[in-house]
């Protein structure tokens, strides 16, 4: 059933309209616009709907074309031919995070490791990796006590799977996938500059994404790829719908920052390993935390060190709330998995 189809049953949505994936040649995906409730709909429904339409429908003040590496490309409910299904050359190690604990979801368990249609939310992510070619390992980083349970069939049928143990904070976690891939540096090199020089192509690629994002698609993944490939780093991300205010004591309006230039990021985030491990040398000399991938990227002090940003899907919504899960599971049934 279409997602506005879906939608209309719980609140007389009409009309869709497409968003998402961008690659250099288009954009994909879908947003949702909608219209009344239709007479007699239940107070669940209202809420479900309300729910759906604050996480993926687009303001209508949102431009009607974005660009994307330097070309404009319409949003209009086309679907532009692209190379969202093409691999990249380079080697690319996963690294999924599973190993938070999920207090806001008020559940038995951690929220990666609740039940989704069929599966956990973890499996689903996983899966999505497991069916990409270019991906030669993937390091899910995830307490001991949960890999029987729920990795450990996967770990017995693909020798991608490794597994590391999760930190204290997420560039911790972070840390101890990244300690697994494998080194592309020569120890013999001695001069870090040439290093620095190495022919990227020989370099890996590092995608960090979070198990409790189920929803990602391979298409936004591969642009993501290709976007770290050409410019060293890159992360998912959409425009920020809602406006946002600046406080300094938290109880009074300090500013309103300008939506159109803010961005809602999120993964995977796509970081070249020796870059990575730059970033994480500077971020640790620093004493900095901090609280998404490419972020230790934006500290090293090289104006070289650019991240591309890849326009993502509204519908890749990070699983945090017990309302979450039921979007999630409508997101699922619209398109048929």
């Amino acid at each position: 059933m279409p997602l506005a189809g879906f939608i209309a049953t719980l609140g007389g949505l009409r009309g869709r309209q497409r968003w998402g994936c961008a690659t250099s040649r288009g954009v994909t995906g879908r947003w949702v616009r909608g219209a009344a409730p239709a007479a007699g709909c239940g107070r669940r429904a209202l809420c479900l709907r309300a729910a759906l339409m604050d996480k993926i429908v687009t303001p209508s003040d949102t431009p009607s074309s974005a660009s994307v590496n330097g070309v404009d490309c319409h949003v209009d409910g086309q679907v532009w031919p692209d190379e969202s299904q093409m691999p990249v050359t380079e080697p690319v190690s996963v690294i999924l995070l599973a190993g938070g604990v999920g207090s806001r979801m008020r559940s038995d368990r951690p929220k990666q490791f609740l039940p989704l249609r069929g599966r956990t939310v973890s499996q689903r992510a996983l899966d999505v990796f497991l069916g990409m070619q270019e991906v030669s390992q993937i390091i899910i980083v995830v307490h001991a006590a949960y890999r029987q349970d729920f990795f450990a069939e996967y770990a017995a049928n693909d020798p991608r799977i490794v597994f590391a143990d999760p930190g204290v904070e997420r560039q911790d976690s972070v840390r101890s996938g990244l300690a697994l891939v494998p080194n592309t540096d020569d120890p013999h090199q001695q001069q870090q500059q040439q290093q620095q020089q190495r022919n990227d192509a020989d370099d890996i690629l590092v995608c960090v994404h979070d198990a409790a994002r189920p929803l990602v698609t391979r298409p936004c993944i591969r642009a993501c790829l290709r976007d770290a490939s050409q410019y060293g780093a890159a992360a998912i991300g959409v425009p920020c719908k809602a406006t946002i205010k600046e406080s300094d004591d938290g109880m009074f309006v300090h500013r309103t920052i300008e939506r159109k230039r803010l961005w809602e990021v999120q993964t995977p985030q796509v970081v070249r390993s020796r870059l990575l491990r730059r970033g994480f040398e500077q971020v640790e000399r620093d004493g900095l935390v901090v609280t998404d991938d490419v972020s230790v990227v934006e500290h090293i002090k090289d104006a070289n060190c650019r991240i591309k940003l890849t326009l993502g899907e509204y519908e890749n919504i990070k699983l945090t709330t017990p309302e979450d899960m039921i979007l999630a599971e409508m997101i699922l049934t619209a398109r048929g998995e």
